[in-house]
């Protein structure tokens, strides 16, 4: 089988293996607008309505959307999703900041991306009514967290007004610490039931910013 499929032209990764962790990503991206639009947008006098609460529910949507339209990312079971619209008067400009989080095997990085391009895609059609030259630009991958490798953050580090949102060291006091988890239960070995106190502890550890570089399932009493 394994044969027959090698040759395909695309596949989905298989995760199948994995542990499921406490996942998390935050994305950017700005729209400059010029100050015109800006000032509508502000003022919320665009022909089509208030397009900062519109754009808000679309990129919640793009985050939930992301594996229909990217054709291999995983369908992940979000636990939550936030954006946030932010005006820069300074540059006649719309910021995008998406948050989103869940419990999975895989990164949620394309899902907050995606979220962010929701967003900007709406302020762009709200807002081309009143102003053509419009500018999508530094749409970018802030942070990312969970799995074996821990914590990512862009090597320009944060902007000012997310930078909070990262634990400190005194936060984490099990930054680049690796550690094993062991689940000791018969029944969830065998597959009677599926192991939780495994995962969550995973994912406290990962919180402390621990690396899990073992987690198995053990029965009580092993020959």
């Amino acid at each position: 089988m394994e044969d027959l499929f090698g040759a395909s032209a695309f596949h989905m990764a298989d995760v199948g293996g994995k542990t499921s962790s406490y996942r998390r990503a935050l994305a950017m991206g700005r729209i400059m607008v010029g100050a015109t639009a800006f000032a509508h947008i502000r003022d919320q006098t665009l022909p089509k309505g208030d397009v900062l609460k519109i754009a808000e529910m679309a990129g919640i949507t793009g985050a939930k959307k992301t594996a229909d339209l990217i054709p291999l990312c995983h369908p992940l079971p979000l636990d939550h999703v936030a954006i946030r619209l932010l005006l820069e008067p300074e540059t006649n400009s719309v910021a995008v900041y998406a948050m989103v989080a869940c419990f999975a095997k895989t990164g949620v990085e394309m899902e907050a991306l995606s979220a962010v391009n929701g967003a900007l895609l709406t302020l762009y059609d709200l807002t081309k009514p009143v102003e053509p030259a419009l500018r999508l630009c530094d749409i970018s991958l802030l942070l990312k967290e969970g799995g074996k490798s821990g914590t990512w953050i862009r090597p320009e580090g944060l902007p000012d007004v997310v930078a909070g949102l990262v634990k400190t060291a005194a936060a984490r006091p099990l930054e680049g610490v690796n550690c094993a988890v062991l689940t000791l239960s018969d029944r969830a070995f065998s597959g009677t039931y599926s192991d939780r106190s495994g995962p969550a502890l995973s994912a406290a550890l990962q919180g402390l910013g621990a690396r899990i570089v073992v987690s198995e399932i053990l029965p009580d009493d092993q020959d």
